[in-house]
């Protein structure tokens, strides 16, 4: 660090050597400290006089004492450098990871699912870091990655990102849920050619579990016409409890449902799957506490 001053810059080192001789009040004690010989240490108070314009000590062949200025400045010095280590620190513990704030934005069903158990755990272990959460539609985290509103997103990931960088964390696979009544909960799996005959219980069209399905039905030449149409796969699932219809699920946000009153039967497709991924900016470079924290996540995601 340097300081500017007309006839010459001070650096901390220079304060640092002072500090040094201010304590000991003894040339050879402070040099010995220093590691610096006794040349060495007057050159650097000399200089720092010079350019401070004023004398910090002053010197006998008996004694050394702090002039004034040189008590201001003792004091002065102690605060600065002890302001800068502080500095240093922190932007060490930032780099660590240990410190930081994270904004994360995810899909309900890792709401539901992989993100309590990770943020908990990532808190015991960087208690440093403020994390905020917003649960959002797929279509809305990506669009918060893309404004830098947040740091990433945990949420499907899809194929046409260029811009993004995707890290897979788990394969999602989609689940029919129906009341136990229901003929399909009869069955071990189901199929996308018996589904097109059901009452579905659809959510929002920016929902990736919406788009699959959507995607699926068409190849079948069947346009999808909702039973039921809801914002909140909550509400689709009373819906199903009550023998509305089905609703199709990613099994992460319905695996913990209550089975009294819905049965979930797998979708027997390749295609009825989605892949969770942690997504962000190509580029923009993560922190250490967003990459520590999607770390975690990987490894939960392993062995879950």
């Amino acid at each position: 660090m340097l300081i500017n001053n007309s006839r010459r810059r001070i650096r901390i080192r220079d304060l640092e050597v002072f500090l040094m001789l201010a304590a000991n009040l003894n040339f050879s004690k402070a040099s010995e400290a220093l590691h610096i010989s006794q040349s060495a240490l007057s050159a650097a108070i000399q200089g720092l006089e010079e350019a401070l314009s004023t004398r910090l000590f002053d010197r006998s062949t008996r004694i050394v004492e702090l002039t004034p200025t040189g008590q201001l400045l003792r004091k002065e010095a102690e605060e600065l450098l002890a302001h800068f280590d502080h500095s240093i620190q922190r932007v060490q513990d930032f780099v660590s990871g240990a410190q930081g704030r994270l904004q994360i934005a995810a899909s309900p069903s890792v709401m539901a699912g992989l993100l309590p158990l990770a943020l908990s755990r990532f808190n015991e272990m960087y208690p440093g870091v403020a994390v905020e959460v917003r649960e959002e539609v797929h279509a809305t985290c990506i669009y918060l990655v893309r404004a830098r509103k947040v740091d990433f997103a945990l949420t499907p990931g899809r194929q046409g990102f260029d811009d993004l960088c995707q890290t897979k964390l788990f394969d999602d696979r989609l689940v029919a849920l129906c009341a136990p009544g229901h003929p399909i909960a009869r069955q071990e799996t189901v199929k996308w050619a018996s589904l097109i005959k059901e009452r579905i219980i659809a959510v929002s069209r920016d929902s990736s579990v919406r788009q699959i399905v959507e995607t699926a039905f068409a190849r079948y030449a069947s346009e999808l016409h909702p039973a039921v149409e809801v914002e909140r796969a909550t509400s689709a699932m009373s819906f199903a409890a009550a023998g509305l219809g089905i609703a199709i699920m990613p099994l992460s946000l319905v695996k913990y449902a209550d089975s009294q009153y819905l049965v979930r039967r797998p979708i027997d497709a390749s295609d009825a799957v989605r892949t969770i991924c942690a997504i962000r900016l190509a580029t923009r470079t993560p922190s250490s506490a967003a990459e520590n924290f999607i770390d975690l996540c990987k490894q939960m995601s392993r062995t879950s």
